[in-house]
């Protein structure tokens, strides 16, 4: 059985279009046993479309673990 490989939390957040100064867009992923994986994505750099920024929170530390079927939640 192959693992899965490092996965992403991937969505868009909502701005006024202008992003200033450095913010970053946290994630966690909670397993049943209560282990969090965590990541961040810095939005500076991230492509703007109107009012919206795209992210991808790459979970490093969760390599090899399925994330699929878990509760994940974001914030900037």
């Amino acid at each position: 059985m192959s693992r899965p490989r490092v996965q992403a939390l991937k969505g868009t957040i909502t701005t006024d279009g202008k992003i200033k100064g450095t913010v970053e867009a946290e994630g966690a992923c909670i397993m049943p046993d209560g282990k969090i994986y965590q990541g961040t994505d810095t939005l500076n750099d991230n492509p703007v479309t109107g009012n919206s920024v795209d992210y991808e929170i790459p979970m490093y530390d969760a390599d090899g673990v399925d994330l699929s079927k878990v509760k994940c939640y974001t914030s900037a």
